[in-house]
């Protein structure tokens, strides 16, 4: 596969640059809400991030926790607000000097998944404080297993570490294993990713029943065995395989967590038909990819770069992100 795209597992993928930039400017404008707050403050957490200003990327998330926590004891929602800037925490350690940090919180997930207590530099939660979060319905724990899942695979990955990767999706599918079917499915997808030789080709008839995340998975297996022909140069079985998967638009039309989520499956498919010589068959797929990219900045880089295309990303624009960042550290401070 290449590594350009990386996971392909569905996930939730937030707007960047100047769609997130417009979000936020769109969520501060509406009366006072702190759901609304919260989804601006992550946005534009991660907006000065990629903007080089990951100190500030820090102290926002550092106030969105404090802001929940003079409020939780009013409604437990606001524990549940308070995860995601941990977990953002958590994210910017893996880009620092001592990504192992941030492995071990991210395995400190795992206790708030199994409704234990949390213990974590910028964020404890009790045990009475799960059970609070259970009884008001709030899925706080669905969220802790998710992150571990999902951040654990990509950050290995981004790191090299196909051995580790490999560990780390067993050790998670035996201890999550309802998310080999229903997902998130990165664990599963990162053997694919880490050890492709080793694993063995998905039957097709796993696309014609079962539940929709079961399929799905069939789907994202079968995308990384064509994948893994083509590597080997297996012209015929990759444009067979490939073919039929494009026109499988029951699988392709979704719903997914994420729009994004078909364009990239229907560009990787693409990838590996023009790997084996297929230019026919892969452009006009990689066109209408690119086309719909805005807001994935490495679909769009990607797709451009296999049609010969220049790829026009626009960067961030650093001081319209600071000048958002602190209208939204503002409202945080209240």
């Amino acid at each position: 596969m290449a590594p350009w795209l990386g996971f392909l597992a569905d996930e939730a993928r937030p707007p960047t640059g100047i769609v997130a930039l417009s979000w936020v400017e769109s969520l501060l404008s509406r009366p006072p809400d702190d759901e609304g707050l919260y989804v601006a403050a992550n946005l534009i957490a991660l907006a000065v991030f990629r903007a080089g200003e990951a100190d500030l990327a820090r102290h926002i998330s550092h106030e969105e926790i404090g802001y929940a926590l003079r409020r939780e004891a009013r409604d437990p929602v606001y524990l549940l607000y308070a995860l995601q800037p941990q977990i953002n925490l958590l994210r910017l350690d893996g880009y620092g000097p001592d990504p192992d940090r941030a492995l071990r919180g991210l395995d400190a997930l795992a206790r708030l998944a199994a409704g234990l207590d949390l213990e974590l530099p910028a964020l404890s939660i009790s045990a009475a404080q799960v059970r609070r979060l259970d009884e008001a319905g709030l899925p706080v724990r669905k969220a802790a297993r998710d992150a571990h899942i999902i951040d654990t695979c990509k950050l290995l990955w981004r790191l090299g570490r196909p051995d580790r990767l490999v560990e780390a999706a067993d050790g998670l599918l035996a201890r999550y294993p309802e998310a080999a079917g229903g997902g998130p499915h990165h664990a599963a997808e990162a053997l694919w990713l880490a050890a492709p030789e080793s694993q063995a080709p998905p039957p097709t008839a796993a696309l014609d029943s079962g539940p929709r995340p079961a399929v799905h998975l069939a789907f994202l297996r079968l995308i990384h065995h064509t994948a893994r022909l083509a590597d080997l140069g297996e012209t015929e079985p990759v444009v067979g395989l490939a073919t039929r998967l494009l026109t499988r638009q029951d699988i392709l039309g979704g719903p997914y967590a994420s729009a994004l989520t078909p364009l990239r499956w229907r560009a990787a498919l693409a990838d590996s038909l023009l790997r084996v010589g297929r230019a026919d068959l892969a452009e006009p797929v990689l066109r209408a990819a690119h086309h719909n990219a805005f807001g994935d900045p490495q679909l769009a880089r990607g797709t451009a770069e296999r049609l010969g295309m220049a790829a026009h990303v626009p960067p961030v624009d650093r001081d319209a992100a600071v000048a958002l960042a602190h209208r939204v550290l503002d409202r945080l401070s209240r």
